[in-house]
């Protein structure tokens, strides 16, 4: 199944376009749960070899049918900054009415961080108002945590 990779870029106009960045040969593309959807991710990010703090976006449609896949950010060996503005303006622009947000520790420690939870939260609140649902938030290390598997999200 193919699965396309988006990119927000500016025109010279100023303009803020969402462009089809590449298409992924992805053996399936449903984000069913955590395992999957780190699947989704490593098949075309290769997600355990990274040394800094990666984080991606998934956007689902009502089947769980991946339709947008997005690198948000990249940052340092143990942080990196996401804003909310940047997930829904591209979940918004593919159509998306729920995400999964994935990111990795290069540590090893899975367990979520305190700046984990804030940001878990506040894109929850957002999605909320803007009625597309926040279905996961997964981080890798040498295991996975899911919030949605641990009954953290609201």
């Amino acid at each position: 199944m193919q699965i396309n990779e988006y990119e927000l870029r500016q025109t010279e106009d100023k303009l803020m376009i969402l462009s089809q960045k590449c298409k992924h040969e992805v053996e399936d593309a449903y984000a069913k749960d955590a395992i999957k959807s780190v699947a989704i991710i490593n098949e075309v990010y290769d997600v355990m070899s990274l040394a800094e703090e990666h984080v991606w976006l998934l956007g689902l449609n009502t089947r769980l049918l991946v339709v947008g896949l997005f690198e948000v950010s990249h940052g340092t060996l143990n942080r990196t900054l996401v804003f909310p503005r940047e997930i829904f303006i591209r979940l918004l622009l593919c159509g998306a009415t729920s995400f999964i947000i994935i990111h990795n520790h290069p540590s090893g420690d899975c367990l979520p961080s305190e700046d984990d939870n804030q940001l878990t939260q506040r894109l929850s609140d957002c999605g909320r108002m803007l009625g597309i649902t926040l279905a996961d938030h997964v981080v890798i290390g040498n295991g996975i945590f899911s919030y949605a598997e641990h009954k953290l999200l609201e």
